[in-house]
């Protein structure tokens, strides 16, 4: 699970003496048929053996490029996350920092001791107990055996691991191959932690004291580089943070900016943010029918989305032909981006509201003070009823947006909030001073 760095280091000499990973113009290629790529592996092998040299910079058939032309540096005391879709070549830079794999164009110059948790298990023998493992793994980092056995106590202290670290790892669960793995890469002492999803199999508690131990390295000024789908774990951790796209750096800077991005992505789905919302219906023969819908604003302003955190409404149009009393306006909302659907179900009749109805045109109006629901795309169903069972008309379909403009913090719903501090008492302080 971890693994030495001793190629091309940052040069003594370098001015800037806090910079420990220093990434150039780096592109990796990878195919996508295995009979090629073990072809193109036997005369690439064959290439620099003999005739000292490589095609690297174009791509042959079958081939794509995993990571192409990314340019980052990182800073003693830095976290950095790295954060993308799946398969958007997180993993590939991370392997390519700690050196497992060779980038086919530019470089990479790190300087101390990088500590990699990549892969869960990766580096830990089966058949050795998690205490020989831990022994192997530190040594490869170049640890004597004297510093080991020093050290070996406090690794199995942290891990929690005192009752069953003789056994083989092949007993092991993945949380507890996790709190090994993360446990001999902080006792190491790194410059460089590269840190690749593996603390998200662990145990709520277990991954607190993970990230209270990443806090304590980062203020002794070990560079961490993260990998998480979990957004308040990037902002909780990191300073700075690189959003990939196929390969290509999108964004880069703050963490707050780069994680608001990707969920911008995420929830529209690489769409036209602009577009309007879309209503689908069939025609009514009831007397009355739905003649729009819309979305408005504070200042009672037609608009093409609400936002999260700010007032709105949803204005639906009725034509009726005649009069109707005990009229009830109805939404069902979904998140399309939610796993778990998102749901809302809103009646105006259970919240005590019906309305009459005269003939002509008229607006029901589903006013929101603070639209809490959190942003990306909605679908849903609007109907207006007589009562609760008598669908006068209903828009089947209705698509809309809601963006976004103020961090939102990891909840089901936005939360209105503000944040104080009051002194209680002063008298102690006054007297000892």
């Amino acid at each position: 699970m971890i693994a030495e760095i001793n190629r091309n280091p940052i040069a003594s000499s370098t001015s800037d003496q806090d910079l420990v990973v220093d990434v150039r113009g780096v592109a990796k290629k990878f195919c996508r048929s295995l009979k090629h790529s073990l072809w193109y592996g036997t005369t690439d092998v064959f290439s620099e053996l003999f005739l000292r040299r490589r095609c690297t910079d174009t791509l042959r058939s079958h081939e794509f490029w995993a990571i192409d032309g990314v340019n980052m540096q990182i800073r003693r005391g830095e976290a950095v996350g790295l954060v993308g879709r799946n398969g958007a070549g997180k993993t590939t830079l991370l392997r390519m920092i700690a050196g497992l794999i060779r980038p086919d164009v530019g470089e990479i110059r790190t300087r101390g001791r990088v500590a990699p948790l990549l892969a869960l298990g990766a580096g830990f023998s089966p058949i050795l107990t998690g205490r020989e493992n831990i022994h192997v793994n530190m040594a490869v980092l170049g640890l004597s055996s004297k510093v080991i056995n020093d050290r070996i106590d406090a690794v199995i202290d942290f891990s929690e691991m005192e009752a069953s670290i003789d056994a083989p790892v092949r007993t092991y669960s993945s949380g507890m191959i996790a709190r090994l793995g993360f446990a001999c890469a902080i006792h190491v002492e790194p410059d460089v932690l590269l840190v690749d999803e593996v603390l998200a199999v662990g145990d709520i508690a277990f991954r607190a004291k993970c990230y209270r131990r990443l806090s304590e390295l980062l203020a002794r000024d070990t560079a961490v580089v993260l990998v998480s789908h979990n957004p308040s774990t990037m902002l909780f951790t990191c300073d700075s943070g690189v959003l990939l796209e196929g390969g290509r750096v999108q964004t880069q800077g703050s963490i707050h900016e780069v994680v608001k991005q990707h969920e911008q992505d995420l929830l529209f789905g690489g769409g036209d943010e602009t577009a309007k919302p879309t209503v689908s219906k069939e025609p009514s023969r009831t007397g009355l029918e739905i003649a729009s819908v819309e979305l408005r604003n504070a200042t009672g302003d037609s608009v093409d989305h609400l936002t999260t955190s700010e007032p709105g409404a949803i204005v639906v149009a009725c034509r009726a032909r005649e009069a109707f009393e005990n009229v009830s306006l109805n939404f069902s909302l979904r998140n399309t981006a939610s796993v778990d659907g998102g749901s809302m179900e809103l009646e105006s009749i259970v919240d005590g509201r019906v309305f009459s109805i005269s003939p002509g045109e008229s607006e029901l109006c589903l006013q929101l003070p603070v639209v809490c629901m959190r942003p990306g795309m909605y679908s849903g169903k609007i109907s207006v009823s007589i009562g609760s069972l008598h669908t006068l008309d209903a828009v089947q379909s209705f698509c809309f947006r809601i963006n976004y403009d103020k961090p939102l913090g990891q909840a089901p719903a936005y939360q209105p909030r503000s944040w104080d501090m009051r002194i209680r008492d002063q008298t102690l302080l006054r007297r000892s001073a």
